[in-house]
């Protein structure tokens, strides 16, 4: 191998190494990365007030959104079924009071009739 092909192959090398560092220094500026991070952020805690499935959501993410808004709508059945079992029942306690015929076991005694 002649001198001036060694040089050319050596500066070949060198040039190709340069252009490699280069591209490895650039994509490294772009990305971040370590062994000892954290994340410093607010963090609002959302805790809901009753249960239930949601139907609707009527925010998108990262919306801001004032205090009272609603942001959720929720499916009402469970609620109104609760709330006809509540009416069917003070209904039969009145119609078993009406009649005179009612339990009264939380002050020891039996059934009483009027």
């Amino acid at each position: 191998m002649s001198r001036r092909r060694l040089a050319l192959a050596l500066g070949l090398i060198v040039l190709l190494g340069a252009g490699w560092a280069g591209t490895a220094w650039y994509r490294s500026r772009l990305s971040v990365g370590t062994d000892d991070a954290y994340v410093e952020g607010t963090v609002a805690p959302v805790s809901a007030k009753v249960p239930g499935q949601v139907m609707e959501v009527l925010v998108r993410d990262n919306e801001l959104v004032k205090a009272g808004q609603v942001v959720i709508r929720l499916d009402v059945r469970d609620y109104r079924a609760k709330a006809e079992q509540a009416r069917a029942s003070v209904m039969m306690a009145e119609r078993r009071f009406v009649s005179g015929t009612f339990d009264r076991t939380e002050q020891g005694g039996g059934r009483v009739r009027a």
